[in-house]
């Protein structure tokens, strides 16, 4: 494909070409601040291979991003810290089942984040009641828990859906009546060929 020369190609791979060598557009953030993105459950960076992150160094061993994969195109880093998927207050434990299913066991009324973004149509059930998640941190998800064990299990519905139901069943039935419709028409025509047959005969 070639560009017109008005227009500055731009690749989606982290790297800003129109500097010398490329840079990494979130380099600095990932080597001196890599909790920015524990935060928000980030496990795994995939970066250029050997592509420098300057200021690592300057962190506690134990905070920084250890390289566990290398080739020649790319680069896999380890979060030591990541949060994870579902997180509850102090005095609860998590066991998750799947992304959209957890057990909690709380020693007081407490809350459970879950780090999917948060959206309408987003409802969660706590011991069979409804809940709607609140957002924290302005992304994610946050519901609260009673004391005790809690079932737990997310379910989305995209908004206005009842509508989009509507719509389909009513062209299915606007379908069937065209078939049947046209059926009517078929037959009224082999009919009126029957007795002009009988009439010609006659």
């Amino acid at each position: 494909m070639i560009l017109a020369r008005m227009w500055t190609p731009v690749t989606f791979d982290g790297i800003t070409p129109n500097r010398p060598g490329g840079q990494f557009f979130l380099a600095e953030t990932l080597a001196k601040r890599p909790e920015v993105f524990e935060k928000l459950g980030v496990a795994l960076a995939l970066v250029p291979h050997g592509f420098a992150l300057p200021g690592s160094e300057a962190l506690a061993p134990e905070n920084r991003m250890q390289l566990i994969y290398a080739d020649p195109t790319a680069d896999m880093y380890r979060l030591p810290h990541a949060a994870p998927y579902f997180e509850a207050g102090s005095g609860c434990s998590v066991q998750a089942h799947t992304q959209t299913e957890a057990q909690t066991q709380c020693a007081a009324p407490s809350f459970l984040i879950r780090r999917e973004l948060m959206m309408a149509g987003w409802t969660a059930s706590v011991n069979g009641q409804t809940v709607v998640p609140t957002v924290e941190d302005g992304l994610f998800e946050l519901i609260p828990l009673p004391a005790g064990q809690a079932a737990i299990r997310f379910s989305f519905t995209p908004p206005f859906m009842a509508w989009g139901w509507a719509g389909f069943l009513a062209g299915l039935a606007l379908l069937a009546l065209g078939f049947a419709g046209g059926r009517q028409m078929r037959g009224d025509v082999v009919a009126l060929h029957a007795v002009g047959a009988v009439a010609r005969r006659g």
